[in-house]
């Protein structure tokens, strides 16, 4: 693909990833969690790959992953030295942190515990993540919280438990805590596109079933050509 870009560490390796194996896939869970997947390969022994390395891989100059190197299974094959890598985005750093211990008082709002001062957990945890530019403030005077022992996610699960908020982070390393969020597509689908603001779709057909369905009243959609309609969505670079 012309202009894919694979960055790890701080070392461009596009001339030397099998571009047909690169995969991203993001999972709507919280907001949205992404993996990717590609397969390097070198005979010159130019390229140096670790657990932790960052990547980036852009297209056209837009992010469409950002994370660190999750897992490495290497093989030889003759002097070709081949790396299979899969990728996690940077929501893995909520797993990867720990709170030790930290309480906060009744009446203390929700924002304030997420990182709105130096008392935060983002701040004394995992300063590398802003969170603040982009978290709403859904509850002003929340009960009483202890964390000792825990995931950042698992804290952040406690507080959405409270608060019902949504959360992920972003390729920038931003917090987003919302309860809603809206993010306009890039492009529109449309049965007569013009090629630059919208594109062509397979059509869609709709299956009706109460054994399918909890409400039979709501309809099931599925799109023909369009992989996004369920909770995981991939993405295959060709």
């Amino acid at each position: 693909m012309a202009g894919l870009t694979i960055t790890v560490g701080e070392t461009d390796i596009t001339a030397y990833v099998d571009v047909r194996t690169v995969v991203i896939e993001e999972f709507g869970t919280s907001g949205s969690v992404a993996t990717c997947k590609f397969t390097v390969k070198d005979a010159s022994g130019t390229v140096s790959i670790a657990e932790k390395d960052s990547i980036d891989i852009d297209d056209d100059g837009t992010t469409i992953f950002a994370g660190e190197v999750g897992e490495i299974t290497d093989e030889q094959e003759g002097i070709t030295q081949i790396w299979h890598i899969l990728g996690q985005d940077y929501n893995l750093l909520l797993d990867e942190t720990v709170v030790t211990s930290e309480s906060y008082d009744q009446g203390t709002a929700d924002d304030y515990v997420l990182g709105d001062n130096t008392n935060g957990l983002f701040p004394k945890y995992l300063s590398d993540i802003d969170a603040s530019t982009y978290v709403s403030q859904l509850d002003s005077s929340m009960e009483a919280v202890e964390f000792v022992g825990m995931t950042l996610r698992e804290c952040l699960d406690e507080l959405a438990k409270r608060t019902g908020a949504r959360y992920y982070v972003d390729f920038d390393k931003n917090l987003h805590w919302f309860d809603e969020e809206s993010n306009d597509a890039a492009f529109d689908l449309s049965t007569s596109p013009d090629g630059e603001n919208s594109y062509a779709f397979g059509g869609f057909r709709r299956i009706r079933s109460a054994a399918r369905d909890s409400d039979p009243r709501q309809p099931r959609i599925q799109r023909a050509g369009r992989k996004g309609a369920s909770r995981c969505r991939n993405r295959q670079i060709l």
